[in-house]
């Protein structure tokens, strides 16, 4: 866009905006003044529909308290409220600028929240009234039930001593009449005993005669006396009487002696005396029970006398309750509130005086039920006088808040009554502006027009500007992306002649030079190191800003990172003379999950700035440990200098690009300013924090906490040796074993193949605990002697032993050496790969000397010597590949190239160690195929995924279909025979193969053979390690990769294809080494569904740019010599097609097939190349045999 082009624009567009305005301000206008009226009437109606809406719900509210007052049910008082709450929240839901309506609603809110909180207490009351009355009703009747219940026991007990009087009354007349007759007996007694004596004097007949007489009266007195009813009576006493008498009377009238005979005189004289005697004393006794008698009498007559005065009370009693009980009903049945006040006084009155009258009569009660009765009586009377109190307070506080509740109704029905007169004088101002109203919708719909076509006239507009921005930002883009290629490319083209100055001055230092001339070359040498550096700074801020930076999460040994880390920086540090401390402490894990790259470039940064700006003293790197959940923990790193330190304006610009601290440092110290903005931006994207704390001229410490993940081991193990020695005899294989032992946890692994050796490394224990490991083909003198040293150094330390013993029968050897008391502890497991170091740590910490058996070929490495493998590949360049890898490890091959010819293969032929399948492949995949082969086939031989997919949901589907294991793509030479040896171990199949074929390792420097390859998003190293460092297959690699590429197709419409394509091309180029083209599959991978075009066009950019790059340097090459060749050659090969060998293959994809196709026509050369890439060996064999023989 050009400048005229713009001020044109900005000069519509200020005339189209005061248009805007004008219209603008004519709808304002419009708006404004319609909105005033229509909020007038608006505002009119609603405060009357308001006004309306309030006193309808009031009124509803007020006839359901009128139902409540009436029936007290809980629904009529919930149904009052719920209108009550309701004209409330219509009361304050209005809100209106009028004053006088807000004063007016404000004061309506007051009166129903006044309203509405009485009736609330009301209904509260009302409830409690009803309870009190329950129980002041349920008092009163226990109060009368308890009166009557003491009336009662007063008619019994009245009754009873009734009953005592009168029978203590007949008592006292028997005993009278006993008295009587007691004396009659003892008056005749008297009587004989004077007749007796006048008998002694003379004889007469007559008084005979009247002592029986005497006699008879006092035999009728003693008869009339046993007759009486008498409640004691001398029974024995009275009849000893009588037989006396008896006895005396038969004397009498049987006597024919004269009574002058002395000694019959005395005898009779003698019954005499016994009956005055005994007479005497009955009369003394019923004396005295007529005494005892009359004493009871007069105590009953006086309890009777006191139990009719306290009947007498409890009547006057009982009588006053029921007064009480008349009066109370009286008072709740009237409606008169002075009645009501006589009643509930007289209530009171007489239920106090009923408590007054309790406390006397108790004085009067006789038993001790009476007084429980009258001890239950009058806390009832009490409670009873108290609810009556209650209810009486109650009544009372009900009658008041009914009649506030009655004003308060009133008066918000005076205040509605006379808004709503106000709002219909509003609503006939309202509406006399209708006409007004009307004029306004002809300006408004004209005013819409205008400003209608105003927006269609500003949207041409705009879009005439988005097109010239679009055009802009597409040349901007453009400007970018060649801004972002000739860094690249610059970058490539600056490396190359940067590595031949860097190479070049370092191999001129070697040499002999003079003073001058080594410190020319030195200049030249470190300027070229600080050049490049400074080159792969703007790379790597480049990769960041571009967001090309991948995060990877893996396995590392934090130790050994250290120590790479450690040997270039002590030697920085060293140049200035600094003292430099790398501290770790205890607590943090020697195995960790994350990016050990991207940790290793951020200290390296951290590092060499906190060497840089000091001059003097010392830097620290302190490395710890925060604490996490589970096996998530957080890496901290402390990075502290003594150096020229930061003020605070310049720590706030220290993360800007480009920058440094000010302008001066930079002249002074030089550099990109790009190493801090580097660090930040990787610890961001590793989910961490980085910070700094600075004084100017005191120093600085940076410090970076980054998230990582631990392995789920024993650390408390692990902490006990952090140095391993390995001692063998030098005759077996030990490499397996120290590779295995190199896993674990242990900060050093040192390997000795002498015994004689031991003792120098076991005096080192005294200094920090050593775990030895011996390892003993056999257990002879030398071994018994070496052992014995080793165990003399360690007497004092925390040192332990482990022995490894082949042969069975010596370990009693072994278990017999005694040492200071200590002996070896034999395990009886056996040691076998992969459950050595469970063992070690499982013992040591038990025993300091353990010993174990093994056998030979346990730790020997490279085992899969021999092997017979089924590759399953679909991929041509991948065939090739693992067909190589494994043939230098001297392993025999047999491709398919699919499943279903993984299967016709099986069917008859299983004599395989390995299956490698690849997961994904046309017309039947590696997970069918494997289905097939374990289920179907019931063929059991280990099937290793080959696979680029490496996500757990791939891993768990590769098991659910049967597979045992993974080889991940890009291929890991060393991991990839690692897992294979656990799988193949020693070979049921071996087969005859020249060793020496396999023992090819030789490695391959980074020549200008591969030169062009060194691009961005292009990993030579790991495309030449995958290789064996071959640049002969390496090469061949590369030219097969572009010619099946150039100019396929990857995209298709058909998803499961395209998928294959890009799953397949994904584990090629990381086989390779192509990170970008492995980068960009795996981005449209995790996708799919769903097709991101974009990426799409980025994969085919970026495969064209690579194969034309491979193709140029094949041109090159082939304008080159070619390898000469014979019979001999062209027949090995036509007999490897004839047994379909892919050795056939291997050889015309390499250099002597190159030399082979520049000896056939164009044509000839191109059937032959259909033949190889499809593997037709019988086309092959003809073109070889027809051209050749």
């Amino acid at each position: 866009m050009n400048d005229e082009h713009v001020d044109s624009s900005i000069d519509r567009s200020n005339k189209i905006t005061l248009g805007f305005l004008l219209v603008v301000v004519i709808l304002m206008t419009l708006g404004v003044t319609a909105w005033k009226s229509l909020n007038k009437l608006f505002s009119a109606v609603e405060r009357y529909d308001g006004a309306s809406q309030i006193l309808i719900t009031l009124d509803r509210a007020r006839l359901h308290e009128l139902s409540y007052t009436r029936d007290l049910t809980s629904d009529a008082s919930k149904e009052a409220l719920h209108y009550m709450n309701e004209a409330l929240s219509f009361a304050s839901s209005f809100d209106s600028s009028e004053t006088n309506f807000n004063n007016n609603l404000n004061s309506i809110k007051n009166e129903l929240e006044r309203y509405r909180d009485d009736f609330v207490s009301y209904v509260s009351l009302n409830d409690h009234l009803s309870s009190s009355k329950k129980s002041m009703v349920q008092y009163a009747q226990n109060s009368s039930a308890l009166i009557d219940r003491l009336r009662d026991l007063q008619i019994d007990y009245i009754s009873a001593d009734t009953s005592l009087t009168e029978k203590l009354y007949l008592e006292i007349i028997n005993s009278s009449n006993a008295v009587s007759l007691s004396n009659n007996i003892y008056s005749s007694a008297l009587l004989l005993n004077k007749k007796h004596e006048y008998l002694k004097l003379r004889e007469s007949n007559d008084l005979e005669q009247n002592e029986l007489q005497i006699l008879k009266s006092m035999h009728n007195d003693i008869h009339a006396l046993m007759a009486l009813e008498t409640v004691y009576f001398p029974e024995d006493e009275v009849k000893q009487l009588l037989q006396l008498i008896e006895e005396y009377t038969h004397v009498i009238e049987s006597r024919v002696d004269t009574l002058e005979n002395s000694s019959t005189f005395v005898r009779y004289n003698k019954v005499l005396k016994d009956i005055l005697k005994l007479s005497s004393s009955i009369k003394k006794e019923f004396g005295s029970i007529n005494d005892v008698s009359l004493r009871k009498l007069s105590s009953a007559q006086k309890l009777l006398s006191k139990r009719v005065v306290l009947s007498e009370q409890i009547i006057l009693l009982a009588e006053n309750v029921n007064i009480a009980r008349q009066a109370d009903r009286d008072f709740s049945l009237s409606n008169d509130s002075t009645l009501r006040d006589d009643y509930s006084f007289l209530v009171m009155d007489v239920l106090t005086n009923i408590d007054g009258d309790i406390n006397n009569i108790k004085e009067l009660v006789i038993e001790q039920d009476e007084k429980e009765l009258l001890l239950e009586l009058q806390p009832v009377i009490r409670k009873y006088n108290r609810d009556f109190r209650y209810v009486y307070d109650i009544s009372n506080e009900i009658s008041t808040i009914s009649k506030r509740m009655v004003s308060s109704a009133i008066r918000i029905d005076s205040i509605l009554l006379s808004m709503r007169d106000a709002r219909a004088r509003e609503m006939k101002e309202a509406r006399d502006l209708a006409s007004f109203i009307s004029f306004g919708g002809a300006v408004f719909v004209f005013s819409i027009a205008l400003l209608g076509y105003l927006v269609r006239k500003s949207g041409n507009e705009l879009q005439s500007l988005t097109e010239g921005l679009k055009r802009s930002n597409d040349r901007v883009s453009k400007a970018a992306e060649a801004k972002t290629n000739f860094l690249a490319m610059m970058s490539h083209e600056i490396r190359t002649p940067m590595n031949a100055i860097i190479g070049m001055s370092y191999l001129a230092l070697e040499g002999k030079l003079s003073i001058k001339e080594r410190g020319y070359v030195e200049k030249v040498h470190n300027s070229a190191n600080l050049l490049l550096g400074i080159i792969n700074d703007v790379l790597d801020f480049s990769k960041i800003e571009a967001g090309k930076v991948v995060i990877e999460s893996i396995e590392f040994s934090l130790y050994k990172m250290i120590d790479s880390f450690s040997s270039i920086i002590q030697e920085r540090a060293k140049e200035k003379n600094l003292e430099l401390s790398i501290n770790i402490d205890h607590k943090v894990p020697r195995m960790l999950v994350g990016d050990p790259l991207r940790i290793h470039q951020i200290l390296m940064n951290l590092g060499s700035n906190a060497i840089k700006f000091t001059d003097t003293g010392s830097v620290s790197i302190d490395i710890d440990t925060l604490e996490g959940s589970g096996d998530d923990i957080f890496l901290k790193i402390s990075v502290k200098d003594q150096g020229i330190g930061m003020s605070q304006s310049q720590i706030e610009n220290l993360y800007t690009s480009f920058t440094q601290a000010d302008s001066t440092t930079t002249r002074k110290y030089g550099g990109t300013g790009l190493g801090l903005a580097i660090t930040k931006n990787l610890v961001e994207l590793m989910n961490g924090t980085i910070s700094v704390t600075s004084e100017l001229g005191n120093g600085s410490q940076f410090n970076v906490i980054l998230p990582l993940s631990c392995m789920n081991m024993n650390e408390s193990k692990a902490k006990t040796y952090e140095k391993l020695v390995l001692v063998s005899d030098g005759e077996l294989d030990v490499g397996g074993l120290e590779a295995e032992l190199k896993k674990g946890f242990f900060r050093t692994v040192e390997s000795l193949s002498d015994y004689r050796n031991i003792s120098d490394y076991s005096k080192l224990a005294d200094i920090e605990p050593i775990l030895f490991v011996f390892v003993a083909n056999s257990v002879n003198d030398d071994f018994l002697d070496s052992l014995t040293r080793c165990l003399e150094n360690l007497q004092s330390s925390r040192s332990s032993v482990s022995i490894l013993v082949n042969n069975l029968s010596e370990i009693d050897l072994i278990l017999n050496f005694d040492y200071s008391g200590e002996l070896f502890h034999y395990n009886e497991t056996s040691v076998k790969k992969g459950n050595l170091l469970p063992l070690l740590y499982n013992s040591f910490e038990k025993n300091r000397f353990n010993v174990f058996q093994f056998k030979n070929e346990t730790f020997e490495s490279g085992t899969i010597f021999g092997g017979r493998v089924l590759v399953v590949e679909d991929n041509a360049i991948n065939q090739e590949l693992v067909i190589e890898i494994l043939s230098r490890h001297s392993v025999e091959t047999v491709l398919a190239v699919n499943g279903i010819e993984a299967i016709d293969i099986l069917e008859s032929d299983t004599e395989f160690d390995v299956i490698l399948m690849d997961c994904q492949m046309p017309l039947l995949d590696g997970y069918e195929a494997t289905r097939i082969i374990k289920e179907e086939m019931a063929i059991d031989i280990p099937v290793l995924a080959l696979t680029a997919n490496v996500l757990q949901s791939d891993r768990l589907k590769a098991k659910a279909s049967g597979m045992d294991g993974f080889i991940n793509k890009p291929i890991v030479v060393d991991e990839m025979i690692h897992t294979l040896s656990e799988w193949i171990g020693s070979s049921k199949f071996k087969h005859v193969i020249d060793e020496g074929a396999g023992s090819t390792n030789s490695k391959v420097t980074e020549s200008n053979e591969f030169g062009f390859l060194k691009v961005e998003g292009v990993n030579l190293e790991k495309g030449l390690s995958i290789s064996g460092n071959k640049p002969e297959l390496f090469m061949r690699l590369l030219t097969n990769f572009a010619n099946q590429y150039e100019d396929k197709e990857i995209f298709s419409d058909d998803t499961e294809v395209f998928q294959i394509n890009v799953h397949t091309l994904k584990g090629v180029a990381g086989n390779l080494g192509f990170e970008s083209i492995y980068e960009l599959c795996s981005k449209i991978e995790d996708d799919m569904p769903n097709t991101n075009q974009f990426q799409v066009e980025c994969l085919k950019s970026e495969l064209v740019s690579l194969c034309d790059l491979i193709n140029s340097q094949s041109v090159i090459g082939k304008s080159n010599h070619y390898l000469k060749f014979g019979d001999n050659e062209i027949t090995e090969i036509i007999d490897s097609a004839k047994s379909y060998n892919i050795e056939a293959i291997v050889t015309l994809n390499g250099t002597l097939g190159e030399a082979i196709m520049s000896e056939l026509s164009d044509e000839v050369s191109n059937e032959l190349k259909a033949a190889i890439k499809t593997y037709d060996f019988g086309k092959i064999e003809q073109i070889l045999s027809a051209r050749f023989l």
